[in-house]
């Protein structure tokens, strides 16, 4: 589910990586769909059009300074092993 970006600000002015309560990461992406961390999205706070709570899925990676952003949950293996 994608969120605005407002609904992510701190009352400092930077970002959340995670959400409370249960802690769960967010990315946050741009009008391409690039991802992005907490930390460079709030440096490039103009560029980016809101966040994503990550619940399941690979490790992704940061377009700008490569941290990779886990899910909460890990990459869903309902499919594997399937012959």
């Amino acid at each position: 589910m994608k969120n605005k970006l407002n609904d992510f600000k701190q009352e400092d002015g930077t970002l959340m990586s995670c959400v409370f309560p249960g802690g769960y990461p967010v990315y946050y992406y741009n009008e391409r769909q690039d991802v992005f961390c907490a930390n460079c999205a709030t440096e490039y706070i103009d560029e980016i059009l809101g966040g994503t709570i990550y619940y399941a899925g690979p490790d992704i990676e940061c377009e700008i300074c490569g941290e990779m952003i886990e899910s909460a949950y890990g990459e869903d293996s309902r499919n594997e092993n399937i012959d």
